[in-house]
């Protein structure tokens, strides 16, 4: 039954704007009043038709209070769809008519055209729509009566036959009239009062509200774990905004609750498994389930109250979403029922948490790929040292077999500025040395001029080094420097690059000498001449002066005739 009256009297469309809902309560409130007395003149004619409670024999009276009982509903559900503006202007029109209707009707039948009672249904329009429709219905008002106004005064001006008055009969009428008249007055004007104190009190409440949010949102930018986050918004939920307390409900991606996290005694206390116990109707699962808002209160069953504390009266759980994935449901808990700027309040901390904590498990996400990656970069970065350092142990081994094979540790020309042609030399002078030491370029003075010593890289290896001997009194510059080192560069490039080429050269030889003799070997058919010809190929190919092969008896023939081998000797 309360649930009923408290539906029927109060508005329950969500209006936004704190003007349009003050105006949704006062019309609502207006229109309950009409209504009640409308119903009572209604049901008093029908109960006591010989009264005349509304004039002997005027049907048209009664037509006209059924449909101003009509229109009242009407008004009435157009408060409780948003439609306030519009349900205002018609309040408006029904006040304006049936104000109207009364003063000409009076000015009809009584012997006076004004009375103070008629004037004061006159004002009562001007109120209405002062208070109702704003300057428009005002003005539209205002004009009506001075209309109406002339109208009374025309007609009474018409009238010279002499009235005799009697104001004995005329004083509980004129008194009904303007008691009715103040307090139709009185009564606007005090939902009006009422209203705009209550929307200034809201309003100021609401601005708190945003700066307590705006500061919510301050606090949580800097942090980077989520519990903190999480404690930060509930103890702003308790102490900053008012409430009993605020809960924070963790879903996965099914949507299953996984988590709870609350402040308990000072600290931040977390739930898991069946130390949940969210039973399947309760405002959590169904906020999850609707995608909407949810609500519990004393008056519901206790399976759906059961997460209420002892001091709390009411609840809301709203979802907390980012880039609309679920991230868990926010249950706030009060004293007292939840007004709409709650709601709206409640709805703005559900989603600074979730941008909090998307934020936060973004962060999570982008430092652990920066970890992976570094951790690939530094296998890379190894596995690459690695690489270069065989590569530089084979380009050193490859030079070493190189120059061994040349039956030399160091091969060297000088090129003098007289001529062109080159000269070996064997020498390592210290200012080469000390640049195939440091791999560096290296100056140094000397009385025929500055000599520059120029390392020969490659691929992080010294092959070597080259000097260049500048002219007495010229200065090698950076670009001198930078251009030697260039040219050292691309030496060492193209010494590589011989030396590549000279180890297939003699690569292809051998394959080649290695053909032909296989192919003169695989030629003979009798075992001395290829025994003959084997040692004259192996004696020409290797440049050998003697040539000595050894064959098994029990390789060439069946049985073995003796386990000893014999000794084929060859030319």
């Amino acid at each position: 039954m309360n649930r009923l009256l408290q539906y029927l009297f109060s508005v329950q469309y969500p209006y936004t704007d704190p003007a349009q809902r003050q105006q949704a309560r006062s019309i609502l409130t207006l229109v309950w009043l009409q209504m009640i007395a409308l119903l009572a003149l209604v049901i008093a004619n029908i109960l006591f038709p010989a009264q005349s409670v509304l004039g002997t024999g005027n049907e048209f009276i009664q037509i006209g209070l059924i449909t101003s009982l009509l229109i009242a509903f009407i008004i009435y559900s157009f408060v409780q769809t948003g439609r306030s503006q519009a349900a205002g202007w018609l309040l408006m029109g029904l006040i304006v008519v049936s104000n109207f209707a009364q003063v000409i009707e009076a000015s009809l039948d009584a012997p006076i055209a004004m009375t103070p009672g008629n004037v004061l249904l006159l004002i009562i329009p001007l109120v209405a729509a002062a208070t109702l429709t704003g300057t428009r219905g005002f003005a539209a008002i205002f004009v009506l009566s001075i209309v109406l106004l002339f109208w009374l005064v025309g007609r009474r001006a018409g009238m010279a036959e002499p009235i005799t008055i009697v104001p004995a009969e005329l004083a509980f009428a004129t008194l009904s009239e303007v008691l009715i008249a103040f307090f139709t007055i009185g009564l606007i004007l005090m939902l009006y009062i009422r209203g705009t104190r209550r929307v200034l009190t809201e309003g100021v409440s609401e601005i708190g509200h945003w700066h307590k949010i705006a500061d919510l949102n301050t606090r949580l930018a800097p942090i980077e774990t989520e519990p903190e986050a999480v404690t930060t918004l509930l103890e702003t939920v308790r102490d900053n905004l008012g409430y009993n307390a605020g809960w924070f409900y963790i879903t996965n991606r099914e949507g299953q609750f996984t988590r709870l996290l609350r402040i308990n005694l000072g600290k931040l206390d977390i739930v898991e498994g069946d130390a949940l116990s969210i039973t399947a109707n309760s405002p959590m699962v169904d906020a999850v389930k609707h995608r909407q808002m949810e609500f519990a209160d004393l008056t519901d069953m206790p399976t759906r109250r059961r997460h209420l504390l002892p001091t709390s009266r009411a609840s809301v759980s709203v979802l907390v979403l980012y880039q609309g994935d679920l991230l868990g449901v926010l249950d706030v808990q009060h004293t007292q029922a939840f007004h709409p700027d709650d709601l709206e309040t409640i709805q703005q901390v559900a989603v600074a948490l979730g941008t909090a904590l998307g934020r936060i498990r973004l962060l999570t996400d982008l430092r652990q790929s920066v970890r992976e990656q570094e951790r690939t970069s530094q296998q890379l970065r190894t596995q690459l040292s690695d690489l270069r350092q065989r590569e530089g142990v084979g380009v050193s081994n490859a030079w070493s077999r190189y120059l061994g094979g040349r039956g030399q540790k160091a091969v060297g020309f000088d090129l003098e500025s007289q001529g062109m042609s080159l000269t070996p030399a064997s020498d390592l002078p210290p200012a080469l040395a000390e640049a195939l030491a440091n791999g560096k370029v290296h100056v140094q003075a000397t009385p025929e001029g500055n000599v520059i010593n120029v390392p020969i890289r490659f691929r992080e290896q010294t092959l070597g080094a080259m000097s260049f001997t500048l002219p007495a009194g010229q200065q090698p510059g950076s670009r001198q420097l930078d251009m030697a080192a260039a040219v050292a560069e691309r030496l060492a490039l193209a010494l590589e690059n011989t030396r590549l080429i000279e180890q297939t050269q003699a690569q292809a030889q051998r394959e080649r000498t290695a053909s032909a003799v296989s192919t003169r070997l695989l030629g003979q058919t009798d075992v001395r001449r290829l025994l003959d010809e084997a040692a004259d190929s192996f004696t020409q190919a290797l440049n050998a002066v003697h040539t000595r092969i050894y064959i098994r008896p029990g390789v060439l023939a069946e049985p073995a005739l003796s386990p000893n081998p014999a000794e084929v000797p060859a030319s």
